[in-house]
């Protein structure tokens, strides 16, 4: 007989489970388009109002919807819909907060995303650790905090 409490630790792992696998994000037009360094992006998400993920066209839209997912769960680790540090997304939303993800290492989206925008790193002094888990988990393309450390 199997006792009431192994079913109820299996009916809590099913849910967890689901739980990890629900994404609650939209894909949305690049509302950058029309500026230099996000013109190569096509693909959109705002995560809890205090950063973005683009994309390539080529990027499939699991990946992206991913990406959103797992910089949602770093922020809002106890999912109440709020960044858990306010603090955290106060200096996020003010410098911009951002993830690109290239086609590949070396696109000429990339090229371009580079050439062009510089306010990424007093982002990295503040919230290193937090977006290298992120980039890590994401299984990004290539690892950003190097490119910033030559």
């Amino acid at each position: 007989m199997v006792k009431c409490s192994t079913i109820a630790i299996l009916l809590f792992s099913l849910k967890v489970i689901h739980a990890q696998n629900t994404i609650c994000f939209d894909i949305e037009a690049n509302p950058n388009a029309n500026s230099t360094a996000f013109s190569y992006f096509t693909k959109y998400v705002r995560v809890l109002d205090c950063f973005s993920v683009y994309a390539e066209s080529s990027i499939p839209d699991a990946k992206v919807l991913h990406a959103a997912a797992v910089a949602a769960e770093l922020l809002d680790n106890d999912e109440d819909g709020e960044v858990d540090d306010p603090v955290l997304k106060a200096e996020l939303g003010a410098n911009g907060a951002l993830i690109p993800i290239f086609a590949y290492d070396g696109s000429p989206g990339m090229d371009y995303f580079f050439d062009h925008y510089m306010v990424m790193v007093p982002l990295l002094y503040y919230a290193r650790r937090r977006l290298i888990r992120l980039i890590m988990a994401i299984g990004g393309p290539m690892p950003l905090w190097k490119r910033w450390s030559t």
